[in-house]
């Protein structure tokens, strides 16, 4: 009887060793499979997220230049800040480029680039990278090219107004800002490149026009 009970208690003592091995191999197994998923949602989500929130950016300055007569480099400089408030924890200022662009039409000519502004650090912050300027993670190339592009896809002050299929009547005007965000993934796993996020916001003036005021 003794010999029997040993024999069961050894015998349930390897089941029980077995079920433990076993657990522990589906383990190792599993961990890596959820870590790998885990980086792929961060990637996805911090890139979701940078698109809201240049879009986000975008209306607000449109909005903000559309309700002024007046505007200077001291507004616009505002306006950016504002911008970065509602970007974070993104940051405009290092990474990024706002353009308000003002587009007035006249039954003559058409639509064309009234005046334009910009603010934003994006640019200079990229065309540091490889000088030992910028830090880690600027993006950029030895060369210090960027993946982005910083200039204003509305057009230069005095250019026809590249707007899209938007048709303006003589006399209509439009406050444009854009967004341009030199966005870095966060894990690197599914977006493995640095990348540029660009939208861009409309807005009619409030009061019919607004001036720029060196």
């Amino acid at each position: 009887m003794r010999t029997a009970g040993r024999s069961r208690w050894w015998l349930g003592s390897l089941v029980g060793s077995d079920r433990r091995g076993t657990i522990a191999v589906e383990f190792a197994l599993i961990v890596p499979i959820l870590l790998l998923a885990f980086g792929a949602v961060l990637d996805l989500g911090w890139l979701m997220l940078a698109e809201y929130k240049a879009r986000q950016i975008a209306a607000t300055v449109a909005d903000l230049a559309a309700r002024t007569e007046v505007i200077d480099a001291d507004d616009a400089h505002d306006m950016a800040l504002a911008g970065d408030a509602i970007g974070a924890p993104l940051r405009m200022d290092l990474d990024g480029k706002v353009w308000i662009t003002y587009v007035r039409t006249r039954a003559a000519d058409g639509s064309t680039v009234e005046w334009q502004i910009h603010e934003g650090g994006g640019e200079a912050r990229a065309s540091s990278a490889g000088t030992g300027d910028a830090g880690e993670g600027d993006g950029g190339d030895e060369a210090g090219n960027s993946p982005v592009d910083w200039s204003s896809r509305i057009g230069s002050p005095g250019s026809s107004a590249s707007i899209g299929d938007l048709e303006l009547e003589a006399g209509e005007n439009l406050v444009i800002a854009e967004a341009i965000l030199h966005f870095r993934p966060l894990v690197g796993l599914v977006v493995t490149e640095p990348r540029e996020i660009y939208t861009r916001a409309y807005a009619r003036p409030r009061y019919g026009i607004v001036l720029y005021q060196q």
